[in-house]
């Protein structure tokens, strides 16, 4: 089985069709959803420079740029609206969708409004995006959000903004070694070889082929391994033809077929034993 494990509900993603359609175009069985630009038919394409910096983590100079757009943009505002059309998209599409709910903590950080709202739509797991909503990881939101996830076995995928967040999460995991963690975009990847720690239970996305090279997926699995820590996401639509690349990248590592189909969908469909 194959899972994009990460895409946003807009671009070629926006509509049941259009996400049918991309999914067996690339032979693709399931895509892990969250909220996209509302009503937004457009793909974006960045300059591949994760293969003129291999060896960097150049998403630590993109997140600075997405700050500035989200914030002149206010595209925190197509959040809600984006988790009521993932919820729907997982509706009309319950074999294919596997949706998440994207928490805006700054806003709706509360565990009782969660509750609700996973009594309503069951989603499969939680996203964070400092980037968008100017949380601190270090903080009683965060930590309530997490606490919540935990006792209802939900994943939380984190896209973290600077250095600053890696140290937190880091920190936070220390203390609360059971939390389900998909860290965004392998951001950090330097910070958590260097802290020794193993971090069972954290996962690494590799999205998109444009920010995180080759070389350095190949090192996360050098230090954490193969087996549930790294997953193939596509960041659809943040890339041109973003899900057939990640798995033509995958597909290119110097990996054993049993090593890449864990990446291209074993690794989170464990994850997401509660939902696949």
């Amino acid at each position: 089985m194959i899972i994009d494990g990460h895409a946003h509900a807009s671009g070629p993603f926006l509509r049941a069709e259009g996400i049918a359609r991309s999914l067996d175009a690339a032979g693709v069985d399931r895509v892990v959803l969250v909220s996209g630009e509302t009503d937004s038919e457009k793909t974006y394409s960045l300059p591949r420079v994760a293969r003129r910096f291999p060896n960097t983590d150049v998403v630590a100079w993109t997140n600075r740029l997405t700050r500035v757009v989200i914030a002149l943009t206010r595209g925190v505002r197509h959040i809600a609206p984006g988790n009521e059309h993932v919820y729907r998209l997982s509706q009309e599409l319950p074999d294919r969708v596997i949706p998440f709910h994207w928490v805006v903590l700054s806003r709706d950080g509360n565990h009782y409004d969660l509750e609700r709202l996973y009594d309503e739509r069951h989603f499969c797991g939680l996203k964070l995006h400092q980037c968008w909503d100017r949380f601190r990881v270090a903080s009683a939101e965060f930590e309530a959000v997490m606490n919540w996830a935990e006792l209802k076995g939900l994943p939380v995928f984190i896209h973290l903004y600077d250095r600053r967040g890696v140290r937190e999460l880091m920190n936070y995991l220390r203390h609360h070694p059971e939390g389900k963690v998909i860290v965004g975009h392998l951001f950090g990847l330097d910070d958590y070889i260097a802290s020794g720690q193993r971090f069972e239970r954290v996962v690494f996305d590799i999205s998109t082929h444009e920010l995180v090279s080759a070389h350095r997926i190949l090192k996360a699995i050098e230090h954490f391994g193969v087996q549930q820590h790294v997953v193939m996401g596509s960041d659809t639509p943040y890339a041109r033809d973003a899900l057939p690349l990640a798995i033509e990248g995958v597909r290119s590592l110097s990996l054993s077929d049993p090593e890449k189909d864990s990446i291209l969908g074993d690794n989170i469909r464990r994850l997401l034993d509660i939902c696949c």
